[in-house]
């Protein structure tokens, strides 16, 4: 353990000086700026210790893998020590809980950041954190042993496990998936199970939360004087938020991880209807759309290896062995057989909606699902280019977060101006689209208005940053990422919410 400790400060100090070098860029800069004969000097120090650093960073990445390996290495020690005190079933139950706790916490987390404009807090976070771990639990069907959730691996998942394995020799830690198999494959008998809660281990356990939970909100400017809410007032939101957010059991998953494809919806009005709910919503056709969607990953890793193919020796993918050289062939391979699962999964689609068009025909309200359709289908065409252009505005602005010279920062905004105005077009068609209305809160409408009637800002002038126009912009950008998600959202929600109902009442 010495040893480790030893390398890892090595390691950080190296890492340092290769690469956090914004003091001396920041010093260079200042000190350049004071003369044209300062500033050619600078110029050449600056090449020359970026070839040096080139050269150096490329002897440290062959160094920094080998600490990679060695800090793996040290985990699975770790692993096998305690695997040895405990038993082999009680360390891979944890380690399944591990993700389901984080995840839990930042749930935690994420609500009471929500309601910091109320001025709503807690004096202990942790019965919250127990109350979510079990609504995330029972809300997907996982049983419960010992008052904790009994997770096994892969439980209560409809997607496909991903057939592209590549070991990450850059990684600290190890997988999860390693360590579980390490465990496994020591196959300690359980040593005296002890069911007892790891509370009991505390003299004040309590008294311990409540002082954690005073640091984590310690830092928090809260509006007003903070107020702390009830048990039963965080259930109630956390059970609200669900519900919003939850597509109809009626579909069996079909819509979590797939949105339908637009199509001409007057083409399927006259076919006929030979299929029912229990085959289109089958175990078959939903996983099919999650066999497509692992497949679509790994494609997408398939085609970064092949891009960078001296990054990666070898892989393996559904059990073969291939070199980083055959990627780009496997890749093709591999999208054409997306090309034809998403044939056969739009060709099911279209069956659904003419099966739930006979459905509304029945009740004379076949106009009304030809329009949730059409609103869907109007925002999931139109998604990737508005959300193109928030990409731009946040990318074309990043090098106002960087140290610069004044005239690069210019000719830099002059792009940036660019991508502006064709962000302000498309919000002003935005706020003027009834089909984003809903997601267009108060906040939202306020932050718009505000970038939008001050015309045109001076970002930088004289020298300077104009941090309140910044700052006013970027809220805008942000606030149009959020009503384009939350458009498309309430758009899908709303078409499988009346496709329930219609089903509900055939």
């Amino acid at each position: 353990m010495k040893v480790g400790s030893y390398v890892y400060n090595l390691n950080r100090v190296i890492y340092n000086m290769l690469y956090e070098n914004e003091g001396y860029d920041n010093a260079l800069a200042s000190w350049s700026s004071r003369s044209g004969y300062f500033n050619i000097v600078s110029w050449f120090a600056v090449w020359y210790n970026r070839g040096v650093q080139f050269t150096l960073r490329s002897v440290y990445r062959i160094v920094n893998k080998n600490y990679m390996a060695l800090s793996r290495e040290m985990e699975f020690h770790a692993d096998a020590i305690a695997v040895k005190a405990v038993g082999t079933n009680p360390m891979i139950s944890s380690m399944l809980r591990m993700d389901m706790a984080s995840q839990a916490m930042s749930r935690v987390l994420g609500q009471y950041d929500n309601r910091i404009k109320e001025s709503i807090f807690t004096d202990n976070i942790f019965p919250r954190h127990e109350h979510m771990m079990n609504f995330i639990a029972q809300t997907n069907r996982i049983p419960f042993q010992n008052n904790l959730p009994d997770i096994e691996q892969g439980l209560g998942s409809k997607s496909a496990v991903s057939k592209l394995n590549i070991e990450d020799q850059w990684s600290s830690h190890p997988s999860d998936e390693d360590r579980i198999a390490e465990f496994r494959r020591a196959n300690v008998a359980d040593i005296d199970p002890d069911t007892t809660s790891a509370r009991s281990l505390f003299t004040d356990i309590e008294s311990t939360q409540r002082q954690i939970t005073k640091n984590i909100f310690s830092g928090i400017a809260y509006p007003d004087t903070p107020k702390t809410d009830e048990l039963e007032d965080f259930h109630t939101i956390i059970t609200n938020n669900y519900l919003a957010n939850k597509f109809p059991d009626a579909f069996n998953g079909h819509y979590d991880q797939h949105n339908p494809e637009p199509f001409d919806v007057k083409t399927w009005v006259a076919q006929p209807d030979n299929h029912s709910a229990a085959v289109l919503f089958g175990n078959e056709a939903v996983g099919m759309i999650g066999v497509r969607n692992a497949m679509r990953a790994d494609s997408e890793n398939l085609k970064s290896i092949a891009e960078n193919p001296a990054d990666l020796k070898t892989f393996d993918y559904d059990g073969v062995k291939y070199r980083a050289s055959q990627a780009r062939d496997l890749h093709k391979k591999l999208e054409q057989e997306i090309a034809l699962l998403n044939e056969t999964i739009d060709k099911n689609d279209k069956r659904i909606f003419n099966h739930f068009y006979n459905l509304a025909k029945a009740s004379s309200s076949e106009y009304r699902l030809l329009t949730v359709y059409r609103n869907f289908f109007d925002l999931d065409s139109a998604y990737e280019v508005n959300v193109s252009i928030f990409v731009d505005m946040k990318n074309n602005f990043s090098f106002a977060y960087e140290v610069q010279q004044p005239d690069v920062i210019r000719a830099k905004m002059q792009v940036f101006l660019r991508s502006e105005k064709t962000f302000q077009a498309k919000l002003k068609e935005i706020v003027n689209n009834p089909l984003f209305e809903s997601a267009m809160k108060g906040e939202a409408r306020i932050a718009f208005n505000d970038y939008l009637s001050a015309g045109h800002f001076e970002y930088f002038s004289r020298d300077k940053y104009d941090n309140e126009a910044i700052e006013v912009m970027n809220k805008a950008v942000d606030f149009y990422l959020e009503v384009l998600q939350q458009s498309y959202f309430d758009a899908k929600k709303t078409m499988l919410d009346y496709k329930a109902q219609l089903l509900e009442n055939a």
